[in-house]
């Protein structure tokens, strides 16, 4: 170097060394003016000089660890954390956010493993409120409800406490959530949290639009609002699919938090809709750090790798995606794309499999599907499912994905192998009913590709489709005739018998699939379907079991199976049904959502509402979970419940028709006329000749005393679906309008040509009690329990009808049924009576008293105390409960003259 340049810069350097230095204090100072204009980012760097020059400085450690936190920084503030923990901070204010940090994370158990013992009450209630916020996160619920417990006792005033408090009261949608966030709202310093929560409450019932403006006015009112209410704005916005909103908001925090990682999320969620993969991959890694709580960063980085062709990336990511959540389907079509670019169509159908049994109108696993087929020499089949395609979204379109070359990069011109183009031309022949094109594309289709038989099969489907069936029955047996078993052949040839009325026939084409493939499960299940056409129940159900023995981890004979016990009122067996599956299946939204109907259906509501509240607040707009959870409440007695979770529904869908009809039945019982009327209006707008429909327009004729429409409107529903409700509520309309001998003769016409339906049976038998008719109720009831040992209805109605004629037999009856729903009220009120006709009385007092403690002012159970009362010598007791119920003038009940007669009785006595 010359020697001037050395002079030049020691000059410089010398000068430099005469200026002031800024010291450790100076950008201390501005630091502090950084955070009081909110200026986080300057704050970071001043505060990161503070301890270049004084690594020792605990409080520009804490300060810079709590800009971490503000900032939503969770990582670095966790290792400034550590580090004032290991330099002796203060316990009292560490712990608590150390906590927060790792909940944040997805740190749970870490979280929840932080000492609370030797903290002051405020930080003990602080670190126990985010240690329940953490348990409540991990689903531990009854853990959340014990830390939130010890939180108010430790201090009740504390915002973290109070916060915690009513966010899990929200969560687990517990009546006390609402008087909690208005106490939050009436509290000065308590206004963010207010706001915050209740925005919270809304995003659970699916009011994204309420949430966001309720954010909107606190931000728009707010000169500081804080980064966690854009971050949850935007968030409110990507739910609602307003992604330009969604990106205004994170790119406004990511100007105060370049590192954010939700902000990133949504950023990167914004570049991916907008087909910006290279920017949306740039954004989802700065979002890596929340995949736990945001498992859909590592989807849409798979699938903006898989845009940008890099398929060894997209599997890494659809596989970590796949771990956070095995039940996602969307996974599962992600890594089946993959699989068919890089040539590996067996994984690529291994992924489809279960996605298709869950959504078996999924076009996009269809698509994907059909391509598999099409690339594994199964053209025939692969038709069929762009068909089914063509039918469930005709404005779909179908994706070519053929094979990848060496280098794993699809040619969208490669067609070795691969008919796609083939079937394409003629599926939109056929969709153009030029029925000749297509039969010549599919005889030019199997001239090109002699030595396989599913040309012939496409060929043998464009005949059929046209109408020649014949000509296309000669092609399915000339494929038969090279390959006995061929599955789709042997479908078509049975599908074809069915249409000429020949079951037997059909059958005989299933069992040539079954020699020699004895665990098809297409076969089995279409061979059960066959046998439920048939009215062979029982048949279907064996068939349903094989498929089940064949393929554990197949969703749909169990579905199928879950749905005939629920139809035909077993729904003990519901549960039983899914034994043997794998836990992720356990947690599918479908399994859960039938034996949730199984559990409802029963009167086991214990278990019940967790799970439904589990699968809302992952899925807010997912409304089956709600319109389950209304059944719940329902079902428990809580009408206000179940109201608004209907009405939830229809806020997300305002067009679903049992929502829209539970609320009419509602509106109804209510003696809100108008509000019933608006309702049908509605349903009948959208689908005037559905049986709910006609079904409450004859109930409106009913409550105006018109006795013929109501009867032609149910007499409608019947013959345009006849189904085990519509028989039902035709003989209830029947009956209400005096006709009770034409009620019968419905019921016995349907119980004739359907032996196995247990609902219709005991309606019937309870019709027939009503006449007067006990001995052929008892048959009725006898039939049900030949069919099902366990019908707990038939064996408490079965028990009282031979009550005084054959009190043992009734016992045992009852005793059955007590078996099964030990704290069902009408099972122990007939308990009691039969027990008490037996001799019982102890046994009988005891459960009458049960039955009193839930219902105590149903009349029949008061009357029923007192017979009990009576024959056990208690007189006295007897005659005080009679005359308590009749000077209350009980309402009309079926025994009243009985209970009339017996206090008479016991006055004279």
């Amino acid at each position: 170097m010359p020697i001037a340049i050395i002079l030049t810069i020691t000059a410089l350097l010398a000068l430099t060394a005469c200026e002031d230095e800024v010291t450790a204090e100076d950008h201390f100072a501005q630091a502090r003016t950084y955070l009081l204009e909110a200026d986080y980012p300057a704050a970071t760097i001043a505060l990161k000089n503070v301890l270049v020059l004084d690594n020792g400085n605990l409080e520009a450690r804490w300060l810079l660890a709590q800009t971490y936190l503000q900032t939503g920084d969770m990582l670095s503030a966790e290792k400034e954390l550590r580090r004032l923990e290991e330099l002796g901070f203060s316990p009292g204010e560490l712990r608590p956010n150390l906590a927060k940090a790792l909940l944040v994370q997805g740190k749970i158990s870490e979280a929840l493993s932080i000492s609370s013992e030797d903290l002051e009450p405020t930080a003990e209630g602080s670190l126990l409120a985010t240690q329940a916020m953490a348990a409540l996160a991990d689903q531990q619920t009854e853990r959340a409800l014990q830390l939130i417990e010890l939180a108010v006792a430790a201090d009740p005033d504390l915002p973290d406490v109070k916060m915690a408090r009513a966010t899990i009261a929200v969560r687990m949608n517990e009546d006390s959530a609402t008087d909690l966030i208005q106490a939050l709202r009436e509290a000065d310093d308590e206004q963010d949290s207010a706001h915050w929560l209740q925005a919270q409450a809304l995003i659970r019932e699916g009011k994204l639009d309420e949430a966001r403006s309720i954010l909107d006015g606190y931000i728009l009112q707010s000169e500081d609002a804080a980064i966690a209410d854009r971050v949850m704005r935007a968030l409110v916005s990507l739910g609602m699919k307003d992604y330009d909103a969604a990106y205004r908001d994170a790119n406004e925090v990511l100007r105060l938090a370049p590192e954010n990682a939700t902000a990133n999320y949504i950023v990167g969620v914004e570049r991916f809709q907008g087909q910006y993969y290279r920017e949306a991959i740039t954004a989802l890694t700065f979002a890596e750090p929340i995949a736990q709580e945001f498992p859909l960063v590592l989807f849409y980085l798979g699938s903006s790798y898989l845009h940008e062709r890099d398929l060894s990336l997209a599997e890494t990511f659809a596989r970590q995606f796949l771990k956070l959540a095995p039940n996602n389907t969307n996974g599962h079509k992600l890594l089946a794309a993959v699989m068919l670019l890089q040539g590996r169509e067996g994984e690529a159908e291994a992924f489809l499999q279960p996605v298709l049994a869950q959504t078996p109108e999924d076009v996009q696993a269809l698509n994907l599907m059909a391509n598999v087929l099409l690339l594994t020499d199964r053209s025939d089949l692969g038709m069929l499912l762009y068909t089914r395609v063509a039918q469930l979204d005709p404005d779909w379109q179908i994706m070519p994905l053929p094979r990848a070359t060496n280098g794993g990069t699809a040619l969208q011109g490669e067609e070795d192998n691969f008919p796609q183009n083939d079937i394409l031309h003629i599926l939109n022949l056929l969709n153009q009913r030029d029925f000749d094109g297509a039969i010549e594309a599919a005889e030019s289709y199997r001239f090109r590709d002699v030595h396989s038989v599913a040309p012939y099969n496409v060929e043998g489907r464009v005949l059929f489709s046209a109408g020649h069936q014949e000509q296309a029955r000669q092609v399915f047996e000339k494929v038969l005739r090279r390959e006995p078993a061929n599955p789709s052949a042997n479908w078509a040839l049975a599908e074809l018998a069915l249409l000429e009325g020949q079951p037997d026939r059909a059958r005989e084409y299933y069992k040539n699939v079954l020699r020699t493939n004895p665990n098809d499960l297409t076969t089995l299940l279409k061979q059960a379907s066959l046998e439920q056409q048939l009215g062979r129940d029982g048949a279907m159900v064996e068939r349903l079991y094989e498929a089940v023995r064949a393929h554990p981890r197949a969703y749909q004979p169990r579905i199928t199976l879950a749905q005939y016990y629920l139809d035909s009122g077993n729904p003990d067996a519901v549960r039983a049904v899914f034994t043997g599956m794998e836990s992720y299946q356990m947690s599918s939204p479908r399994v859960l959502e039938m034996i949730a109907r199984g559990q409802i259906a029963a009167g086991d509501l214990g278990p019940g509402r967790e799970t439904l509240e589990t699968l809302v607040a992952e899925n807010p707009r997912d409304t089956v979970g709600h319109y389950l959870i209304a059944e719940l409440a329902s079902a428990s007695g809580d009408t206000a419940r179940s109201r608004r979770a209907l009405l939830a529904i229809i806020q997300i869908d305002p067009s679903h028709r049992a929502a829209l009809t539970e609320l009419a039945y509602m509106a109804r019982a209510a003696g809100e006329r108008n509000q019933f009327n608006a309702y049908v209006n509605t349903l009948q707008e959208l689908e005037a000749e559905a049986p709910a429909v006609l079904r409450l327009r004859a109930l409106g004729h009913l409550d105006r005393n018109e006795y013929a429409p109501a009867l032609e409107l149910s007499e409608r529903a019947l013959n345009l679906y006849p189904t085990t409700r519509t028989v039902l509520e035709l003989a209830a309309t029947q009956k209400f309008t005096d006709r009770m001998s034409a009620a019968l003769e419905t019921l016995e016409r349907w119980v004739t040509q359907h032996p196995d339906d247990a609902d219709a049976r005991v309606f019937l038998a309870n019709y027939l009690l009503e006449a007067n008719r006990p001995e052929a109720a008892e048959v009725q009831y006898l039939a049900v329990l030949k069919r099902q040992p366990q019908h707990r209805a038939a064996l408490n109605n079965l028990a009282w009808v031979l009550r005084s004629t054959d009190p043992e037999r009734a016992l045992r009856y009852i005793q059955a049924a007590a078996e099964q729903a030990p704290d069902q009220v009408e099972v122990i009120d007939t308990l009691a009576v039969v027990e008490s006709l037996n001799g019982q009385h102890e046994s009988a007092k005891r459960n009458i008293a049960r039955a009193l403690s839930a219902y105590p002012e149903d009349p029949s159970i008061r009357y029923h105390a007192a017979m009990i009362s009576h024959a056990a010598g208690d007189t006295e007791d007897a005659l005080a409960t009679l005359s308590t119920l009749f000077e209350a003038e009980a309402d009309d009940f079926p025994e009243r003259d009985d209970a009339l007669a017996l206090l008479q009785s016991l006055q004279q006595e």
